[in-house]
């Protein structure tokens, strides 16, 4: 444009908003490479040179598809994608290069990687596969044992879920519901986030109500709890009132 209109003239914004916004960008960059883990910055100290599954130099891959961790020392680096890949349809997430578990931090930290980037419409597997309903559900089932197994629970089995049938899946839902109410009774906002989990549980409900097939019953409850689960920062007390919902069925 000859004559290019400044955002934040045409809407007569306070100036002090640019550098407000430029902290904010500094601030979010710098938490992402953290969260990346040693190396995002300096791929020298890396143990692996080539990447797991696209075969990229250390050097090539962004800092933002870079994830790593140190084990015995030494720091493997993935592409965020590979290792995600390799973790999805495993309780026990492994080091492909030496089979050992990953420790739960680097778990956790994997995790909130994966959150920032689905946010900002960023694929954590390196193509969108379509895959039959029987994985969608093991994938999806197994993506929530993990995070109750992160957050201090033992002995799970994404198996427990999807061998419920439909009566079961509607208790399931109603007791953790209940227990949500309850715990959503500590915030009287109408605009809480609890209260909109609530409200969430409850259209579920009435999909269970409404002759919907066990197996797409199965995917919106694991949908809806996954979605709780990520967007809760102490997902604890969540994990804790699925973990009682089952143990009472």
């Amino acid at each position: 444009m000859k004559y290019p209109r400044i955002w934040k003239d045409v809407n007569q914004l306070d100036s002090k908003i640019i550098p407000i916004q430029k902290l904010w960008r500094g601030y979010i960059l710098r938490k992402w490479l953290k969260l990346a883990g040693p190396g995002a910055l300096n791929r020298n100290i890396c143990h692996n040179d080539e990447e797991l599954v696209t075969m990229d130099d250390k050097k090539s891959v962004s800092p933002f598809d870079y994830f790593s961790f140190k084990e015995n020392d030494k720091v493997y680096w993935f592409d965020i994608r590979s290792i995600v890949e390799a973790s999805i349809f495993n309780m026990v997430p492994t080091n492909p290069y030496t089979r050992q578990e990953l420790s739960i931090d680097t778990r956790q930290r994997m995790r909130k990687v994966c959150m920032m980037r689905q946010r900002r419409k960023l694929l954590n597997e390196h193509t969108e596969s379509k895959r039959e309903i029987g994985e969608v559900l093991r994938a999806s089932w197994t993506y929530i044992c993990q995070i109750i197994v992160e957050n201090g629970f033992f002995d799970m089995s994404p198996l427990y879920f999807m061998s419920l049938n439909r009566t079961q899946l509607y208790v399931f839902v109603t007791m953790i519901r209940n227990d949500m109410i309850a715990l959503a009774a500590e915030h009287t906002s109408p605009e809480s986030r609890r209260n909109k989990y609530v409200f969430w549980l409850k259209r579920l409900e009435e999909q269970h109500e409404a002759n919907v097939f066990v197996l797409e019953l199965s995917y919106f409850t694991a949908k809806i709890l996954s979605t709780i689960l990520n967007d809760l920062t102490e997902p604890y007390p969540m994990c804790f009132i699925i973990m009682s919902a089952m143990h009472r069925l």
